[in-house]
């Protein structure tokens, strides 16, 4: 996946958190649906990220 696509997605991730936080606060008057945000950019996370990406690199060919 590309960075690009990658900045895409978090994006719409952040305009989805920050829209349901809106709503849920024009219609409720509690902010703490603005705590959206920061589960749906959690949720995209799950969705794009590739673990294994993060390990470190082993070099087979040379002995420990």
């Amino acid at each position: 996946m590309t960075i690009g696509r990658r900045l895409v997605l978090l994006l719409a991730c952040i305009a989805a958190g920050v829209g349901t936080g809106a709503a849920g606060w024009l219609l409720t008057g509690d902010g703490r649906w603005f705590l959206a945000l920061p589960a749906v950019i959690a949720l995209g996370w799950l969705f794009v990220a590739d673990p294994t990406r993060c390990e470190a690199q082993r070099d087979h060919d040379r002995p420990c």
